[in-house]
């Protein structure tokens, strides 16, 4: 064999290499780009998920607003409610002292004994 004939050889042979090297780098593009098609895919996903999160963030702050405005209403409806209760028992803690002193002077006026007749006469027989 010469050495032309080896020089082709080695040529061939570099050329084969070089050939199933770039097949080989073919596919490793060809890879890269089926997963980078994947991301963009997911990416696509996780943009329109965050939007409806941010939807729904949304519509959730609006609510607690709401809430919180009617929770506020609430406590201003309850410490009026509060303030009237504590007027009407004064009120009635005033007349009832009013009532036992009426009472007391009454008990003067016709005595104790007249105040237990009457009592009997009231209770059916």
């Amino acid at each position: 064999m010469s050495d032309t004939d080896k020089i082709l050889k080695q040529i061939l042979k570099g050329q084969e290499q070089f050939q199933k090297s770039q097949e080989q780098f073919q596919k490793s593009q060809d890879n890269m780009q089926d997963n980078i098609n994947k991301m963009q895919k997911d990416i696509g996903l996780i943009k329109t998920q965050q939007k409806e999160h941010g939807e729904i963030l949304s519509t959730l702050k609006s609510a607690s607003e709401f809430h919180k405005a009617d929770i506020d209403n609430l406590t201003h409806q309850v410490a009026e409610i509060q303030v009237t209760v504590k007027n009407m028992s004064d009120k009635m803690d005033k007349n009832f002292s009013d009532l036992n002193e009426t009472n007391k002077s009454l008990f003067e006026m016709y005595g104790t004994h007249e105040a237990e007749i009457r009592t009997l006469r009231r209770k059916p027989v």
